[in-house]
């Protein structure tokens, strides 16, 4: 821009006008280097303008890069303005909706009402743009890649299987590709697309789950978002010889191939929407990224409207606990369910929400996440058909269901496992010491079973003896197997491959021992193994103490942990008892149970 700063005049939004209006920006015709201009208009979704909308990451959340707004300048991102100019055409003008320009940002009350609008607004354009960032070498191949992988994927079916596999050979050993000699045997061959920060943030999930038509940008490459989650989905499924077995793939990405994909073809087909509840919507969201903790929940407003049109509307003048706590309650009101209290974490348990409600914005960090909604891997402590009773009270701050108090943790173990190089000194140092405790003992049953389903539920694994019986006493030792395969994530943390290669060699032809040694650590993480008053062995969150209390609640799978809180509880979390995880101590006449509060 020719002025020089302090000649610059800042633009100014203009107040919007009608209930449904909104900005779109004119991004004029120029060059890749010329300077930005745009103007622009108010209109209204519902006359159904046509313009495109830009789904990306705003990276630094303050803007100091300017563009010239109808000749006044407006600071944006710079990860706005190289996409601006990426998709600026050189002779024509391009109609967008930007959320950074054409929202004031300054205005929390224009904020609240344009947030609202969000869904709608993406649901309305023809097209959404995500910009996944400038190019490199080795995205440009792989989008490359891609696009033609899905074009003989869908359009030659009677060829697939040969022409799927040229290509994969062809750009293997292509000269032009040397550099990729053995970038698709990588375990981390995706990466430079998959691992792009557009994945990983939470109001992105709307952005490209309520589109009509979205494609992936990232520099000059442009590629349909559909051809890309399909193109890769069959790379997995046919496990080509060419890509590595153990290809590693983002969590974040995963969502969206395997839920958020399917949740916006849901929402598409209208009917199936239903197929979805509130909770999911926000648990399954959890692992995404927001700056701004409200934006948990009001970053996917526009998807939570289609299941539940009574939520509550974005409000940023709330707190977050208030948020929050609304939130929760319309869950459990609306799909009559405690299952949200099986998804507590410590983040949760530490904050000052009541201890009934998530942390919506921080994923749970504990293996009990790994069975939450699976029938298969959760049998009921509670019986199958228990009567959900709730009821809230103390300006919604406290919910009181039924239940009963069944035991007390009498014992914790000294540590909790928390990274992987913690694995070996849990099993080889506490183990043998919850084994042999004597409490565990008296009621005749296997020890070594008790401990070896507590460190490994929930799962579907069957799971190899890994004990001996001592011949001279009654005591259990832990297999050495055991420790070798524990130490395995070691290894690969502090890239001792040499050691980790000769572990996995030793036990390599056992794989039920591989599939415990990954049981262990998805099942155990962030959990503190203990022993209750009855001698039950079980295991529970980390921030577990003795003399908290062992419940069961009705409509909550699984056991729960309670800390006495003056007339109240406050939830610490989910536990594994064994022995009543299949509704042993559970009461044939529900008339017995209790009222439980929780605070």
């Amino acid at each position: 821009m020719a002025k020089n700063n302090a000649d610059r005049v800042r633009y100014q939004h203009r107040p919007l006008k009608d209930h449904d209006s909104t900005r779109i920006l004119h991004l004029q015709p120029g060059g890749f280097a010329d300077d930005i201009h745009v103007r622009l208009t108010e209109i209204r979704l519902s006359e159904k303008p046509s313009f495109e909308a830009l789904s990306y990451v705003w990276g630094s959340p303050t803007p100091t890069d300017p563009i010239s707004c109808h000749g006044e300048e407006l600071l944006v991102t710079s990860n706005c303005i190289a996409a601006m100019r990426q998709l600026r055409h050189k002779y024509r003008t391009r109609v967008l909706w930007i959320d950074a320009i054409c929202i004031d940002q300054n205005s929390k009350n224009e904020r609240n009402h344009q947030v609202r609008l969000m869904g709608e607004i993406y649901s309305t354009a023809k097209r959404v743009i995500i910009w996944l960032g400038e190019w490199t070498t080795e995205s440009d191949f792989l989008m490359s890649f891609m696009k033609n992988y899905y074009r003989i994927w869908k359009y030659l079916p009677a060829l697939r299987k040969i022409l799927l596999l040229n290509h994969i050979k062809k750009l293997h050993t292509a000269e032009t590709c040397a550099e990729f000699e053995d970038s698709l045997s990588d375990p981390g061959s995706f990466n430079p697309i998959c691992d792009r920060p557009w994945f990983s943030r939470k109001w992105t999930i709307q952005e490209y789950v309520l589109s009509s038509e979205a494609f992936f940008q990232c520099g000059g490459k442009v590629l349909q978002a559909s051809q890309l989650f399909s193109a890769f989905q069959d790379i997995m499924k046919r496990n080509y010889s060419y890509f590595n077995r153990d290809t590693y793939i983002s969590s974040s990405f995963a969502a969206y191939t395997n839920v958020f994909n399917g949740l916006r073809q849901a929402i598409q087909h209208g009917d199936r929407v239903n197929e979805f509840s509130l909770f999911q919507i926000l648990d399954l969201a959890r692992q995404q990224i927001a700056t701004e903790p409200r934006d948990a929940v009001f970053a996917l407003y526009g998807i939570l409207q289609r299941i539940n049109p009574d939520i509550t509307p974005p409000d940023y003048s709330k707190s977050v606990e208030q948020i929050y706590t609304e939130v929760a309650k319309m869950v459990i009101q609306s799909e009559k369910s405690l299952h949200i209290l099986e998804t507590m974490g410590e983040d949760s348990i530490g904050s000052n929400l009541p201890s009934w409600v998530p942390q919506f914005d921080i994923a749970p960090a504990h293996g009990f996440k790994q069975g939450i909604g699976r029938e298969e891997m959760n049998p009921s402590a509670t019986g199958i058909n228990s009567r959900v009773t709730f009821n809230f009270s103390h300006y919604d701050k406290s919910l009181s269901v039924r239940g009963r108090i069944i035991d007390k943790i009498q014992r914790t173990a000294a540590t909790h496992v928390s990274m992987y190089e913690e694995h070996e000194n849990v099993l080889s140092q506490h183990t043998p010491d919850f084994i042999n405790y004597p409490a565990v003992q008296q009621d005749g049953g296997d020890q070594s079973e008790a401990w070896l389903q507590c460190i490994s539920t929930p799962t579907t694994l069957q799971l190899p003896p890994l004990f001996e019986q001592s011949p001279s006493d009654s005591s259990f030792t832990v297999d050495e197997n055991i420790s070798e395969q524990a130490s395995i994530q070691a290894k690969i943390a502090e890239k001792r491959e040499s050691e980790y290669l000769a572990i996995l060699n030793r036990i390599s032809s056992d794989r039920k021992l591989l599939n415990l040694h990954q049981a262990i650590y998805l099942q155990c993480e962030g959990t503190r193994l203990l022993i209750t008053t009855d001698g039950r062995l079980g295991k529970g969150l980390k921030n577990i103490q003795e003399g908290d209390a062992v419940a069961l609640i009705a409509g909550v799978d699984i056991p729960m942990i309670l800390r006495k809180d003056g007339g109240s509880y406050r939830s610490m979390g989910p536990a594994y008892i064994h022995g009543i995880m299949n509704g042993e101590m559970w009461p044939e006449n529900e008339d017995d149970l209790i009222d439980i509060v929780l605070s």
